[in-house]
This record gives structure tokens, C-alpha cells and sequence, in this order.
């Protein structure tokens, strides 16, 4: 049982990281709470909570859509940036979280830092080529999410590691995109698998592709062999089946969760063609 003798309100980033600079391992962040306050470490000696930090905002500018780490699921519902960036892929992930409580009270960062596998913004993010703004030990740095999914930098986050922002490239903003998602009832959080599609059309061809899962697997993971054979070609349903089976090569570890490994292997590849012919307008077949 953690035996937690301080409870901090840092009222800037700087505060909040020389607090965790200061505790090392023994401290936890806390923003929205829906998953730390079920899983306390029990090392835990204090908690720095995020409340008063200004990190709940979405800003449009011409290199990046900003989004700060305490900007919840419910504030991506309400913002107009989320419902028009990237085809609105944001907005539909955010809807497909499980209920009004959990949206309201779960972050962008909390979704990241907390990675459970179902969770539902990184095989978002990393579609978008999103990149996450980490406070180390009081240095500032940019790392693309899908860098921070597992690794040295997942285990700090969180604990002495802050991240304040995700960054989504300009490019990103006018793609083509779909967000597909299989749970045995549309308000779990917990669910089979979650694709996500990221395509930019020009005169019927493919000139960028992304394409990514999470929940079928231990952590969000792209299909780069899957996405060339999309780029420089008219996406038809046939090239879009061979992507999925593309994706399924040498892919293993699948999750538990829901259904089994075997299960997911058998229907990954399929949402990943119904994702590929939703994203590039076509009937989901």
C-alpha cells in the first residue's frame, strides 16, 4: 500500500518538474485520475497533480494543431479544430470512449502516459505523425508518440517524466481519415481492436499513407509494408485486401483482450481494408 506524505499543486510546468526531479520514483502525476486512482504504485510517496497547470487547449497554427496534455475527451467533442483536422478523426475517437463520466475526466496525456492497450488516442496519434512535448529532469523536447509507447521514455512518464502537449503536423490537417473500432458493445472502453487510417488523395491517387492498430496488440503499432503498397496507386477494395494481408506478415503478440489472439489475427486485416475503402470514401465491404 502506497504510503503518500506529500499531495502537490504546481502552478506551473517548472514547479511540477523540479517536484518530480526531487521525488524520482516515488512520485506519481495525476490529471484526470480514471486509471491512476485504481492503480497506485506502492512506492508512491507523492502525488503532483496537474489541475492548476494551463494545459487544457487546442491551438490551430500554421505548422501544427497543439493540444495541451489536460485537455480532456469531452473538451475533443466541443472543438471545432478536433471536428475538422484529419477528417475529424479526433472527435470520433474521442465519442467512441466509453461514457460521459470517463470523458469528461480522462486527458489526452492521461490516454498516452497510461497506455493500456485499448486505449484509444495512440493509434491515433501515431497515424497523424503526432509528436509529444516531454519535461525531463527540467529539459524540454519533442519525441514522436510512437517513440514514447514503450521503452525508457514509458517508464518515466508519469512518474519523473511530465508531457505537456502533442503536436499534430499541418499536413495532417486535410487527410482523408477513418477510425474503426471493434468491442462487444459501442460504450466499452475495453475492445478487440482499433484502426486507424490516414490518407491523402490527389486526382484518385494515393500520395500519402498510415495505417495503424492498437488493442489487437501490446502497444499502438504502424504497418509501413501495408502503407507503400497503398502509396502511388488508385486505392480499389483489391488493393486495399492486400494491404491487410500486408499488415498480418510476421506479426505476433497479439492481446487477450476481449477475443482471442487467434480471433485478431483472422479480423484485423479486414478492418484494416473496411478502414483503408471508409478513409478513402469507398463502402465498407
Amino acid at each position: 500500500m502506497a504510503k503518500i506524505h506529500k499531495y502537490a499543486f504546481p502552478s506551473t510546468v517548472s514547479e511540477a518538474a523540479k517536484t518530480l526531479s526531487k521525488m524520482k520514483d516515488g512520485a506519481v502525476i495525476l490529471a484526470g485520475g480514471t486509471n491512476l486512482i485504481r492503480s497506485i504504485p506502492p512506492e508512491t510517496e507523492c502525488v503532483v497533480d496537474l489541475r492548476n497547470l494551463p494545459l487544457r487547449y487546442m491551438k490551430e497554427g500554421t505548422r501544427a494543431l497543439a493540444i495541451g496534455a489536460c485537455t480532456t475527451f469531452e473538451d475533443l467533442l466541443a472543438s471545432q479544430p478536433a471536428k475538422k483536422w484529419a477528417g475529424g478523426i479526433l472527435h470520433k475517437a474521442a465519442k467512441a470512449v466509453s461514457t460521459k463520466m470517463v470523458r469528461v475526466m480522462g486527458t489526452v496525456g492521461g490516454n498516452i502516459v497510461r497506455h493500456y492497450p485499448y486505449n484509444h488516442l495512440p493509434p491515433v496519434l501515431i497515424a497523424l505523425d503526432a509528436t509529444a512535448t516531454i519535461v525531463d529532469g527540467g529539459k524540454k523536447k519533442d519525441h514522436p508518440v510512437s517513440d514514447i509507447l514503450e521503452g525508457d521514455m514509458a517508464r518515466k512518464l508519469g512518474k519523473t517524466a511530465l508531457l505537456t502537449e502533442i503536436k499534430i503536423p499541418s499536413y495532417a490537417r486535410g487527410m482523408n481519415t477513418a477510425f474503426v473500432k471493434l468491442a462487444k458493445a459501442g460504450s466499452m472502453w475495453e475492445c478487440s481492436a482499433i484502426v486507424c487510417v490516414a490518407l491523402e488523395v490527389k486526382g484518385g491517387i494515393c500520395k500519402r499513407a498510415a495505417i495503424s492498430a492498437g488493442s489487437a496488440l501490446p502497444r499502438a503499432k504502424r504497418f509501413p509494408a501495408a502503407e507503400q503498397i497503398l502509396v502511388g496507386n488508385k486505392i480499389t477494395p483489391e488493393l486495399a485486401a492486400r494491404a491487410g494481408e500486408a499488415a498480418m506478415e510476421g506479426l505476433t503478440g497479439f492481446t487477450s483482450i476481449q477475443s482471442s489472439p487467434e480471433y485478431k489475427r483472422e479480423v484485423l486485416p479486414v478492418l484494416i481494408r473496411r478502414a483503408i475503402l471508409e478513409a478513402c470514401g469507398g463502402a465498407a465491404i
